[in-house]
């Protein structure tokens, strides 16, 4: 039983670590990172360094209704996962967002 225990807190902890095995949406500290990331395709580094509205900007994405995997690219910096077509919901978003928190 104690080996069983032991394994079940080795593969949570290695999922935690690496950001692996338990999917999910990505928390506003990840999508405020990567707000702030230049080389992101969704950094906001150029508008803003405001750290108050970066954490807005991610809070409102991470409440939109984008989906996790599209979220999940944004943190990832995949363009092409997050940043096609397919994935026009996250354009309205982050206007909606940026309305919000620029404004007020």
């Amino acid at each position: 039983m104690t080996r069983t225990v032991a394994q079940i807190v080795c593969a949570v902890l290695l999922a935690a670590l690496t950001g692996c095995g338990l999917g999910g949406r990505p928390s506003e500290d990840d999508l405020a990172e990567a707000l702030r990331d230049p080389s992101n395709f969704m950094s906001v580094a150029g508008l803003t360094t405001d750290e108050q509205i970066i954490d807005c900007l991610a809070k409102a994405l991470h409440d939109s209704e984008v989906s996790d995997e599209t979220l999940q690219a944004i943190v990832d910096n995949d363009r092409a996962q997050g940043g096609n077509d397919a994935n026009a919901d996250v354009v309205a978003a982050v206007q909606a967002a940026m309305l919000k928190c620029f404004m007020g």
